[in-house]
């Protein structure tokens, strides 16, 4: 699947261009200065841009993206000027804020990499634990952004080598999303599984803020390290696990306080 950059391979500058005329003909205070102003860039940047002096950064190609997503002049300039690429800029959008949002995306991902995997939407959903409506539904979106694909035999299987290219707003938000869906799953297995199948452990603790950076650092290296060490060759895999770190500070600054 084509991502988003790739997508503005077809002339930007014309887009913009159409944009601006159009958002004119129903607003004709609008000016070029205010559509620099929405782009975040400096009229003359935005000048030279539709002038073709100066190409897009993937950066402002992102920013376009979020700024635009639904605006109605954007979208009926993309429409007419390629509506197969119309589609995709946008489907990329929403399957990626569906993946964010659902835990078992990516618990779907490391189950079709366990070694008793059945490709059947019901034993992957008595598996999980959801519906086979989700499953379903999981597959078809991760298949669509090529986190998953079809092999020489027919049979889903994890495309390690994809990669998504998205916009920095997109990836924050999805992040974020992500964030969330892990900590409600964790909170809703914590009553669910006996002692036995789950750990949980927490601290309180009086720190220096200059340490929480030696922290954060320490605990993507100790996943790093558990994800090498987890995937290793000679070992039969049959479960799917979520490991969960962070770290907030719990405390406020206030007035006066250092």
């Amino acid at each position: 699947m084509e991502n988003w950059s790739e997508i503005f391979k077809y002339d930007i500058k014309q887009v913009l261009q159409r944009v601006l005329q159009e958002k004119q003909e129903t607003h004709p205070s609008f000016s070029q200065r205010d559509l620099a102003a929405q782009l975040g860039m400096a009229p003359s940047t935005l000048n030279e841009i539709l002038k073709g002096k100066r190409a897009l950064s993937k950066k402002t190609l992102g920013k376009i993206k979020d700024l635009f997503h639904e605006d109605t002049h954007f979208q009926e300039v993309l429409r007419s000027h390629d509506k197969e690429k119309f589609k995709l800029f946008f489907a990329e959008n929403r399957q990626l804020t569906e993946i964010s949002n659902k835990w078992y995306f990516e618990a779907l991902l490391e189950l079709i990499s366990t070694d008793d995997f059945r490709e059947d939407s019901a034993w992957m959903a008595a598996r999980l634990g959801i519906s086979e409506k989700e499953v379903q539904a999981a597959i078809d979106n991760l298949l669509a952004i090529g986190e998953i694909r079809y092999n020489k035999f027919g049979r889903l299987s994890v495309a390690f080598d994809n990669t998504l290219n998205i916009s920095e707003g997109d990836l924050r938000k999805a992040t974020l999303k992500k964030g969330r869906s892990h900590i409600s799953k964790l909170e809703s297995t914590v009553e669910e599984l006996s002692f036995e199948e789950r750990f949980f452990s927490s601290m309180v603790i009086a720190m220096c803020p200059s340490d929480f950076e030696y922290l954060r650092t320490k605990m993507v290296d100790f996943i790093k390290e558990q994800q090498q060490f987890l995937s290793r060759d000679g070992t039969k895999k049959t479960e799917v696990y979520q490991l969960t770190m962070g770290m907030v500070p719990l405390t406020r600054k206030v007035d006066g306080s250092a």
